[in-house]
């Protein structure tokens, strides 16, 4: 799995926000594949850190994302850790997908090269 590209949003609504208006509701899905919590973190891990336990999920999307062209996200895969500090709230998240990084970039910044190189998008409706 690659390591997605970093973004930080500080406080609950700004993260919500973001992530709801980033793909088409109407011609995207989001798929939950699995959820484990990973009980309190070692004691090498700072406060913070992982210091109240981690969740990890992994999940499947696919569908348009909100850019004057619309462009279509083939479905692809990945995970989310989301680190709890002592109070058990989010921390910090990181996450990895199953397509690399220049993939992800290629297929929404110019779709028909990304379709050329890595296949097409034809298991999504179009808008």
């Amino acid at each position: 799995l690659r390591l997605g590209i970093l973004v930080h949003h500080r406080g609950l609504r700004k993260y919500l926000s973001a992530a709801s208006n980033l793909f088409d509701a109407k011609h995207s899905r989001a798929t939950l594949l699995s959820l484990e919590t990973i009980q309190k973190a070692t004691a090498n891990v700072g406060i913070g850190a992982g210091a109240g336990g981690i969740i990890e999920v992994t999940w499947e999307i696919s569908g348009v994302l909100m850019l004057p062209w619309r462009p279509k996200v083939k479905p692809w895969s990945g995970w989310t850790r989301y680190h709890l500090d002592e109070d058990g709230l989010v921390a910090f998240h990181e996450e990895g997908w199953d397509i690399s990084t220049i993939q992800a970039f290629v297929d929404t910044i110019l779709p028909e090269v990304g379709e050329r190189i890595w296949g097409g998008n034809e298991q999504i409706e179009a808008a």
